[in-house]
């Protein structure tokens, strides 16, 4: 390729086309150090903003979680896990934007009891 800009817009326009009825997966080809690199950056990005809760009340929703750690910082996204039939598996995750907000909401709720 020429340049980066037309290796992108082959990505963009051909990733994922159907040929013969095959699913065809086009990616810009990195360096298997550039892409340890690279995951070594998104696992620590990831890292420490996924709080774990449990022991919640059976009928917790997942917009009573939210607003229960919403004063610790900005949500992504806050879920109560369910079995097959959408009751409760008495835990969820509540996924911060910063780091210091999940360690914030960890330290401040760890131990204390929710609802009643």
């Amino acid at each position: 390729m020429k340049s980066s800009e037309i290796a992108n817009e082959v990505v963009n326009n051909f990733n994922n086309i159907e040929i013969n009825g095959c699913k065809v997966r086009i990616a810009i080809c990195r360096s298997k150090a550039e892409r340890m690199k690279y995951k070594k950056k998104l696992r620590e990005s990831a890292q420490f903003k996924n709080v774990y809760v449990k022991n919640f009340p059976a009928d917790f929703t997942d917009e009573q979680l939210n607003n229960l750690f919403e004063k610790y910082g900005q949500i992504k996204s806050c879920i109560i896990m369910k079995d097959d039939y959408n009751i409760s598996l008495g835990y969820g995750f509540c996924c911060f934007e910063s780091e210091k907000s999940a360690r914030d909401a960890i330290n401040e709720m760890n131990g204390k009891m929710i609802g009643d």
